[in-house]
């Protein structure tokens, strides 16, 4: 049986918290969402925004 929307999100976010910051911005860079320099990616400028906590 295939995993629902809700169940894979489930597990990514606990991936995706479990990672320091370092490892998210590479992981970001990884899929495109994120330029080399780290800027975001043209497709995702109006979706991505900037986090006010730089925590982790």
């Amino acid at each position: 049986m295939d995993a629902s929307p809700a169940e894979i999100w489930k597990a990514a976010r606990k991936t995706l918290h479990s990672m320091t910051t370092a490892q998210k911005v590479e992981t970001l860079k990884g899929a495109g969402i994120l330029t080399v320099k780290g800027n975001v990616s043209e497709p995702y400028k109006g979706v991505i925004r900037k986090s006010v906590s730089q925590s982790n």
